[in-house]
């Protein structure tokens, strides 16, 4: 064998070396992709029910931000409600008292 053949030969081997060891290379990085991608599908599947939390939880504020405004608005009621006189053929007189009560008083406006 010539000097140019063990070089050609040699040359040959390192080149089929240099592609298994690519070969190698590529197959774990193609395992690391799948592996990615399956993560990838756990984190979107949890991001949508970290959404769906976040909008019970948006839900339930805007309750208690409702509540809290009724908790603090004025109330206008009867307390009492007395008739006076319910005699046959006579306009019937009756007493009622109203209470503005609530937090702050209620504004009484007339249409």
């Amino acid at each position: 064998m010539t000097r140019g053949e063990k070089i050609n030969a040699w040359l040959t081997a390192a080149i089929f070396l240099a592609t298994g060891a690519s070969a190698v290379i590529f197959y774990f990085q193609w395992q690391e992709m799948k592996g990615a991608s399956s993560q990838t599908a756990e984190i979107i599947k949890k991001s949508g029910e970290q959404v769906g939390a976040t909008q019970g939880l948006s839900r339930e504020t805007k309750r208690l931000a409702d509540l809290a405004v009724d908790a603090d608005r004025p109330w206008v009621g009867l307390t009492d409600f007395m008739p006076e006189s319910l005699e046959p053929d006579t306009n019937a007189m009756t007493v009622v008292r109203i209470i503005n009560s609530g937090k702050r008083p209620a504004v009484i406006t007339f249409l």
